[in-house]
């Protein structure tokens, strides 16, 4: 299997772009996380659907009593005003600096290594400082299934 098969490419996230536009480039390429760059092009972090929604809605107490709530909290309702005024939010606000890279040139095994290492589902693709594209898990997954299947 190559890894250039499984590469999806996506835009990146840059100063001055919203929630709104991070999460529409996420969703239409079907990616958790797309790159954060710099002014001058350089790759210096990632935007994650995930950590997003965990900063802006749910208090961290929730997460660390998570397995003890009920199915009903009315008091952590999500109220459609606050979701517009998410959307709305400078994006660098919520960079993460700690995301994996290999190069378009890396084993599967690798890149499966790099994800393990950054406990995440996806690495991103760059060579020599050009962004590429992502790797994810499923992309890995959907490949084998392909690759099975003939």
């Amino acid at each position: 299997m190559q890894l250039q098969n499984i590469i999806i490419s996506t835009g990146i996230a840059t100063a001055g772009m919203t929630i709104r536009d991070v999460f529409d480039e996420c969703i239409r390429c079907h990616v958790p996380r797309i790159p954060f760059a710099e002014a001058d092009g350089t790759i210096s972090g990632c935007l994650s659907i995930r950590h997003v929604i965990h900063r802006l809605c749910i208090p961290d107490y929730v997460v660390e009593y998570a397995d003890l709530l009920g199915d009903s909290l009315g008091c952590l309702k999500f109220p459609e005003q606050h979701a517009r005024q998410v959307m709305n939010l400078p994006a660098e606000r919520f960079v993460l600096r700690d995301y994996g890279v290999i190069d378009s040139q890396a084993p599967i095994a690798r890149a499966v290594a790099v994800m393990e290492k950054h406990d995440t589902n996806y690495v991103f693709v760059i060579d020599d400082g050009e962004y590429r594209g992502i790797v994810t898990v499923e992309g890995i997954a959907r490949r084998m299934l392909e690759v099975a299947a003939t």
